[in-house]
C-alpha cells in the first residue's frame, strides 16, 4: 500500500533508565559468540498471542518458546505499516530520522516507487557483519526489496522467499552449506498478513461462521479497499469469519516456527542462539471501522509481541513491564554482546 502523503508515526514515550539490558544483564565469559536470529511476523498484534492473554490456542510453540525468553509486555512499533517500521528496527532510528516514509509495492504502471534506506545509515546487519558474523536474510514482503536499501550488510538477502515453509527450507539449506562461525539471520514471514488464506486444516481450525464474503478471492486488495471505504459492509458473523482465518494463519505459522526451533535443536544450534521474535505492526478488525493496517495509530496497530531468548535460556520467563520499542532491539543486542551501540541512534 501507499500512504498517499499521510505519514503515520507513533509518538515515543521517554522512560528514564536503561531499557532492556539494564533490566536483564550482559553476556559474560568467553567462548564462541552466540548466533543471532531475528524473526519478524508481519501484521501480528500482540493480543492474538497466547502468552499475551489470547484465549484461542493460536501460538502453542511461541508460548513454549516464551518460557525460555524475556517477555516484553508493553512493546510498541514505531508506526502502523511495514515501509517505515522495518527501517526503524534495522537502524534504531525513528522514521523521521531514517527517512523511509512512503512507498508502494507497485504503482499504476507496474513500477515500484518508494523511499530508499540510505547507504549512509548503519543497519543491524552491518553491525553484525563488521563483528565477523555471516549475515543472511530470507524475506517475503514486496516493500522490502533489496535494491531499496534493505540488503545492505547482508551477505545473502533473498527478498522473494515465499511462505513459511519456503523460508524455513531456504534457511535450513543455507545452514547445511555454511562454513561455520557465528551467523546473524533475519527471517520475515508474511503468512499472517492480509489476505487471511491459510491452507487446510488451518482455514477451519477456529470455526466457520456464515458469510457471503469471499475472503479467498484473488482480488483481495480490492476487497480490503471496499471494506475500508464502506462499499462492502461486514456484519458480526463476517467479522468473526475473518478473525478465525487470521487466527488460522497464525497457527499455521506457529507450527512452522515450532519446526524451525526443532531443527535448530537437532543441529545443536538452539542453545547458543539469541532469538528475537517480534512484529512490525498489528492489525485492525473493525474496532475503529476499518480492517488491515497503515491507516491509523490505535493500540491494535502499535502493540506488538517482543520475546527475546538469550543463549541457554538465561532469564527465561522474566517479564518486563517497562515500555519497549522496536528501535530498542538493536542497541539491546549489541549491548548484550558487549559491543558499543551505533552512534546517534534513538533506541536504548
Amino acid at each position: 500500500m501507499r500512504t498517499k502523503g499521510l505519514l503515520l508515526i507513533a509518538a515515543s514515550l521517554t522512560v528514564a533508565g536503561a531499557l532492556i539490558v539494564g533490566t536483564i544483564g550482559r553476556r559474560t565469559g568467553g567462548g564462541e559468540p552466540p548466533n543471532v536470529i531475528v524473526i519478524l511476523i508481519d501484521a501480528l498484534r500482540a493480543d492474538h498471542v497466547g502468552v499475551y492473554g489470547y484465549e484461542r490456542n493460536t501460538t502453542p510453540n511461541l508460548d513454549r518458546f516464551s518460557r525460555e525468553a524475556v517477555i516484553f509486555r508493553r512493546a510498541m512499533s514505531q508506526t502502523s505499516w511495514t515501509k517505515p517500521s522495518i527501517p526503524s528496527l534495522f537502524t534504531s532510528l525513528y522514521p523521521t530520522h531514517h527517512g523511509v516514509l512512503e512507498g508502494s509495492s507497485k504503482d499504476t504502471e507496474g513500477h515500484i516507487t518508494s523511499d530508499v534506506l540510505q547507504d549512509s545509515l548503519v543497519t543491524m546487519a552491518e553491525e553484525f557483519h563488521d563483528r565477523g558474523y555471516e549475515t543472511v536474510a530470507f524475506v517475503h514482503n514486496a516493500q522490502l526489496r533489496g535494491f531499496l536499501g534493505f540488503a545492505q550488510g547482508f551477505d545473502l538477502y533473498e527478498d522473494r522467499a515465499g511462505d513459511a515453509d519456503h523460508i524455513n527450507a531456504s534457511f535450513e539449506d543455507w545452514l547445511d552449506q555454511r562454513a561455520g562461525g557465528p551467523f546473524f539471520t533475519y527471517l520475515h514471514y508474511l503468512d499472517v498478513h492480509w489476505p487471511y488464506q491459510p491452507p487446510a486444516p488451518y482455514d477451519t481450525l477456529f470455526g466457520t461462521y456464515p458469510t457471503d464474503i469471499d475472503f479467498n478471492t484473488d482480488d483481495w486488495k480490492v476487497l480490503r479497499e471496499e471494506i475500508n471505504d464502506g462499499t462492502v459492509q461486514l456484519g458480526e458473523s463476517d467479522r468473526r469469519e475473518m478473525v478465525a482465518l487470521y487466527d488460522g494463519s497464525l497457527r499455521y505459522l506457529d507450527d512452522r516456527l515450532g519446526r524451525l526451533f526443532s531443527d535448530l535443536r537437532r543441529r545443536g544450534l538452539y542453545d547458543n542462539t539469541l532469538i528475537v521474535v517480534t512484529a512490525d505492526h498489528g492489525e485492525e478488525f473493525l474496532e475503529h471501522g476499518k480492517i488491515g493496517h497503515g491507516q491509523s495509530l490505535y493500540r491494535e496497530l502499535l502493540w506488538i509481541p517482543l520475546l527475546i531468548k538469550f543463549p541457554g535460556g538465561k532469564w527465561g520467563g522474566e517479564e518486563v513491564e517497562e515500555l519497549a520499542e522496536l528501535i530498542d532491539v538493536l542497541p539491546t543486542l549489541t549491548d548484550y554482546l558487549g559491543a558499543p551501540a551505533p552512534a546517534d541512534i534513538d533506541g536504548r
